[in-house]
């Protein structure tokens, strides 16, 4: 694990705070806020995974479909509750994630 002073010098939280800024939503934005260094490789070479899968999907597709992602977590929480109603913009967050979500189904569908 890297050293806080480490972390500091190379100004570590400057640099997720301006990927963050480039974040879709909230929960991304929360992520790469709440992301630490690892030298855990097997981690790394599964993250790394990731990160190629991506690189592939930008170079060679259409843009992800993720724009329109909000944060439902609220509403879920408050929908749990016996009794409660959501207010009609809980409704339409919600709304909107399933409707990112079936075009991200579609798109990976394609992929195939």
């Amino acid at each position: 694990m890297i050293d806080v002073h480490t972390l500091d010098v190379l100004e570590f939280d400057k640099i997720k705070q301006i990927i963050a800024a480039y974040s879709t939503s909230i929960l991304g934005q929360e992520r790469v806020i709440a992301a630490t260094p690892t030298s855990n490789i097997e981690v790394l070479n599964h993250q790394l995974g990731f990160v190629a899968e991506l690189v592939d999907i930008l170079a060679f597709d259409d843009p992800l479909p993720i724009r329109g992602i909000k944060d439902v977590r609220g509403a879920l929480k408050k929908a749990e509750i016996e009794g409660n109603m959501l207010e009609p913009t809980e409704f339409l967050y919600l709304l909107a994630l399933l409707q990112v979500s079936r075009q991200l189904h579609d798109y990976f569908s394609k992929r195939k």
